[in-house]
Parts: structure tokens; sequence; C-alpha cells
């Protein structure tokens, strides 16, 4: 009977003109992601309570977050989340005259979302409730109590946590339901029902002390046993430590050999470089050498041919000699011959 009457409840006036949908293009093109742009504007709009526009902003990113919204309990949820925040906004910025637009805007826009959504948000949560998913039925009631102020619908969502096995929301709920400036159809089941919660809450509190407290002394033996455990092992880390030391102590000994070996490798390197180097100088002498004897060589057996050559003109000229000398004593004979026989035939006196 409670939930026919909350849906009852609900006004279902004629939809109003819904704002633009320009602003909707706008807002997507700077996040496709519309529900997590009004989160980030929600955000901002917190840490700049004196900007009230993003207040606006966001609750715009909300509602049109919603028209693109496929799954009806998310859709209401989100026109909830639009009209709390155009509310908080006309709240907020008062008579602003720098933001008259955006206050007609959220007036509208707030009265569009209340008379477009109360209903059918208001039946999609009682079906919600009725199909035992009670955490969801009551963000619904929720969602529709912002729409449309009815005290009864928190009173459901607190009834849905409850029958749902979920005390802690039911108590928020119920408060809730109680807080209001309002009459209260049904205080006394609610303070009746908040008072059971309440009570089962404690003797929960109790049960939870006590496995706390049995928690706390295992805790404690076992902190106890850790701590001999910790003795333990602080010892075997000192011997350890120790031998850390002594392992480190070698290792410094082993790099200082180590460093002293490629000292020597150093200077053994150096002095192989020294040795190469005069190995090339050598060489290069030795060649400088080779070339002066192949020089000397080709000087000499130039010196040889000269020599040779002269031998052989001497020889030339010394058979030319003796074959003068052989001519002037072939002549030296004539010459005695004619003489002879000139002194033979000159008549004797």
């Amino acid at each position: 009977m409670v939930w026919v009457w909350a849906l009852a409840a609900v006004a279902t006036a004629a939809p109003a003109q819904a704002a633009t949908p320009d602003l909707c293009v706008d807002l997507k093109a700077a996040n496709p992601e519309l529900a997590a742009l009004a989160s980030e504007y929600e955000r901002q709009s917190n840490e700049n309570p004196q900007d009230a526009k993003l207040i606006w902003l966001a609750a715009s990113a909300y509602r049109c977050a919603a028209q693109e919204q496929s799954a009806p309990a998310q859709r209401c949820i989100q026109v909830g989340q639009a009209k709390a925040l155009y509310d908080k906004f006309a709240d907020t910025a008062g008579s602003a005259k720098a933001l008259k637009r955006e206050l007609t805007d959220a007036k509208r826009t707030a009265e569009a979302l209340r008379a477009g959504h109360a209903e059918p948000c208001a039946t999609l949560a009682l079906q919600t409730a009725k199909a035992g998913q009670a955490g969801a039925a009551a963000q619904l009631f929720e969602s529709v109590y912002i729409l449309t102020p009815r005290p009864l619908l928190l009173f459901n969502a607190a009834r849905a946590c409850e029958l749902g096995g979920l005390p802690n929301e039911a108590a928020v709920y119920y408060m809730a339901y109680l807080a209001l400036p309002l009459p209260w159809r049904d205080r006394r089941d609610a303070v009746a029902k908040l008072v059971q919660i309440q009570r089962t809450l404690a003797s929960d509190t109790g049960d939870l002390l006590k496995r706390a407290e049995q928690t706390a002394t295992n805790a404690y033996q076992w902190a106890q046993q850790a701590n001999a455990t910790a003795g333990n092992a602080q010892k075997q880390a000192a011997a350890a430590q120790q031998t850390a030391n002594g392992a480190d102590q070698r290792a410094r000994a082993a790099e200082q050999r180590a460093g002293q070996a490629e000292q020597r490798a150093g200077q053994a390197e150096q002095r192989a470089a020294q040795a190469d180097q005069r190995a090339q100088s050598t060489e290069h002498r030795a060649a400088q050498a080779e070339t002066r004897v192949q020089a000397g060589e080709s000087r000499s057996q130039t010196a040889a041919d000269r020599a040779q050559s002269a031998s052989d003109r001497a020889a030339q000229a010394e058979l030319a000699v003796r074959q003068m000398a052989q001519r002037l004593a072939a002549a030296e004979a004539e010459i005695r011959d004619l003489r002879n026989q000139l002194a033979a035939q000159a008549p004797r006196r």
C-alpha cells in the first residue's frame, strides 16, 4: 500500500519546454563522455563555490547525458542529479544579472525534468523494489524525491533498504525522512523501524566488538610469537650482517687487488705501446737503410759499368798503340831497307 500511495502522489503535469539542445552539442564537443564531464564540472564547482555557473554546466551535462542514456534506471539517476544541481544553482546564483539567462534556463529545465520523468521513474522504482533490488530501488526513490519532494519517497527508499537487508542505508533514509519539516504520514512506523534497526545495528556492533576483542587477543598472541621470531631473526640478521661485513671486506680487498692488477695491466699496455713505437721506428730506419743500400748498390753498379767501359776503352787504346807501334816498326824497317838499297846503289868513289 505504501508503494502505491507514493506512486500516486507523484505529480503528472504536462512537460515544460526543455532547454535548447545546442548546449548539449557544445558540451559533447568538449567531452563525449557527458557524465564524466558533469562530474568534473561538479568537482570544480565544489573547489570554486564562488563560480555558480559551474553548477549550471554540471547540471546541463547530466541532463544531456540522461537524454542519451538507454538504461532507464541510469537515466532516472542522471535526471535526479541534474534536477538537484539546477535547484542548487538557482539557490546559489540568486538574482545575479550576469546569470539571468542561465537562471531562466535552470528553472525551465528543472520543471521539464520533473514533469517529464517523475512518474516513469517512480514506476521504475516501484518495479525495482518489488523485484528485490533494494539498493537500486532506494537510489531511484531518492531520484524521484529530488524531482518531486514527496516525503514518502524517502520512506519508500528506507523500506526498500530494510527489506533488502541493508540496515545502515535504511537507517539513513529513515532519519532523512523524519528530519523533514513536513507532516509525516508514517512517523510512528518510521520511528519504530528506525529504533529496531538501531538496536539490531547495536547488537551487531556488540558482536563485532566481541569478535574484534578476540581478534585483538589473537593478534597479541601472534605479536608475541612474532616478537620471539623477530628476536631469532635479529640474531640471525646480526650473524648475517657479520658475515656480510666479512664478505664486504674481502670484496674490498679483491677490488683493491683488481685495481692494482688493472694498474699493472695499464703499465704493461703502455710499455707494449712504447715497444711498438720503437719497433715501428726501427722498421722505418731499416727501410731507410735498405733504401740507401739500394741506392748505393745502384751507384756501385753505375760505377762498375763506367769502370768496365773505361777498361774497354783502355784496352782498345792499348791495342791501337800496339798497332801503331807495329806500323812504326814496319815503317822503320822499310826506311832501313830503303837506306840500304840507296846505299847499295850509290856509285863508289
